[in-house]
C-alpha cells in the first residue's frame, strides 16, 4: 500500500483539530484578542506526534514551557513597563536559556522551545500588556488542550499497538538473522551487520514506545513487567544467535552439518518458532496454540549417531550443542511470556 492508514487518520485528526481551533478563535475573538497562536500550537503539538501517549507527554512538556515563558514575560512587563531595550534583553536571555534546555535531554526539549516562543510572541507585540500575556497563555494552553483531546478521543492511535508491532518486527528480524546464520550461511558481512543494526534499532524503538504507552490512561492496560521480560529475552536471543553464527562458521564440522537433513529441519523449526511468537505478539487473538521450540537433545542424538565427527574436537561439538540449548531455552522463555 502506497500510504499508511494510521498516518492518514492522524492527518485527518490534525485537520479536525485545526477546524475546531479556527471555530473557537472566531467565536471568542469579540471577547479576547485571539491571534494565530491557537492553531499554530495545535499544529506544533500534533504534526510530529502520532500516538496518544506521545502527544500527552509532549503536551505536558509544552504546557510547562508555556507557563515558564508566560511568567518570564509577565515579570518583564511588571518590572520594566514599556521599555524596548528591556524586552530585547529578556528575549535574548530567553533564547540563551531556553535553547540550552531545548538542545539537552530530548524528552524535555519542547519545554525550551515553547518557553522561548511564548516569551517572544508576547514581548514583540506592538503593545505588550499583562492582559495580552494572559490572553496568549490562554490561547496557547487551549491549543494544547484541543490537540490532546482530539488525539485521545477521536480515532485514538495508541503507542501500545505500535509497541506490539515493533516487538513482532524485532522477532521477525531475529528469525531472519537465525536463517542467515545457520541455514543459508551468507558470506555477506554487510548484510549481517545491517540486520544486527536493525534489530538493535528496533529494541530502542520499543523502549521509546513503552514509555509512551505508560502514559495512556484509557484502553487496555500496559504491562511494564511483561514488556521488560520480552525485551530481555530479545536481547539475550540476539546475543545467542550472534555467538552461534561465529561458532558455526569456524567449526570444521560445518561442511558436514550443512547437508544433514535433521540439522536443516531443526534450524527451520527454530526460525518458524520465531515467526509464530511474532504473530502471537502482534495479533494474540489469532492463535492460542502452544509454541514449543524443537529439542536439542534429539538433534544431538541423531547427528552424533549418523555423522562422522571424529575430526572435530569433542569440546567444540559440546560447545555448539550447549549454545543451541541455551538459545532454545531463551526461545521457550519468550514463548511462555507471550502466551
Amino acid at each position: 500500500m502506497w500510504f499508511d492508514i494510521e498516518r492518514l487518520i492522524h492527518s485527518f485528526k490534525t485537520a479536525l483539530a485545526c477546524l475546531v481551533g479556527f471555530a473557537i478563535t472566531k467565536a471568542l475573538h469579540r471577547y479576547l484578542f485571539f491571534d494565530q497562536w491557537l492553531i499554530v500550537t495545535i499544529l506544533v503539538v500534533m504534526c510530529a506526534q502520532i500516538s496518544v501517549g506521545s502527544i500527552i507527554f509532549k503536551s505536558t512538556v509544552r504546557f510547562i514551557g508555556t507557563c515558564i515563558g508566560t511568567l518570564l514575560a509577565a515579570l518583564t512587563l511588571i518590572s520594566f513597563g514599556d521599555n524596548t531595550l528591556s524586552y530585547a534583553l529578556v528575549i535574548a536571555f530567553a533564547g540563551l536559556v531556553f535553547s540550552y534546555v531545548a538542545t539537552g535531554q530530548q524528552s524535555y526539549s519542547d519545554a525550551g522551545t515553547l518557553g522561548a516562543v511564548t516569551t517572544a510572541i508576547i514581548l514583540i507585540n506592538p503593545n505588550p500588556t499583562l492582559t495580552l500575556t494572559a490572553e496568549r497563555f490562554f490561547e496557547i494552553t487551549l491549543g494544547i488542550i484541543i490537540a490532546t483531546l482530539i488525539s485521545q478521543f477521536v480515532l485514538p492511535i495508541h503507542a501500545r499497538t505500535h509497541l506490539r508491532r515493533s516487538q513482532a518486527q524485532a522477532l521477525k528480524l531475529l528469525a531472519e538473522f537465525y536463517r542467515i546464520s545457520l541455514i543459508t550461511q551468507t558470506t555477506e558481512k554487510g548484510k549481517i551487520a545491517k540486520l544486527d543494526e536493525n534489530i538493535v534499532r528496533s529494541l530502542a524503538t520499543q523502549r521509546k514506545l513503552a514509555n509512551e504507552a505508560q502514559r495512556e490512561l484509557l484502553g487496555s492496560k500496559f504491562e511494564p513487567d511483561r514488556f521488560q521480560q520480552i525485551m530481555d529475552c530479545e536481547k539475550r536471543i540476539l546475543r545467542s544467535i550472534d555467538f552461534l553464527n561465529r561458532m558455526y562458521g569456524e567449526l570444521q564440522v560445518h561442511p558436514l552439518l550443512e547437508h544433514n537433513e535433521e540439522w536443516k529441519q531443526f534450524n527451520r523449526s527454530i526460525a518458524d518458532t520465531f515467526d509464530q511468537i511474532a504473530l502471537r505478539v502482534e495479533k494474540p487473538e489469532l492463535t492460542t496454540a502452544v509454541i514449543k521450540p524443537p529439542s536439542v537433545a534429539n538433534l544431538k542424538e541423531q547427528i552424533t549417531r549418523g555423522q562422522d565427527l571424529k575430526d572435530e574436537p569433542l569440546q567444540n561439538i559440546q560447545a555448539l550443542f550447549f549454545a543451541l540449548q541455551n538459545l532454545t531455552k531463551q526461545v521457550q522463555e519468550l514463548a511462555s511470556v507471550v502466551a
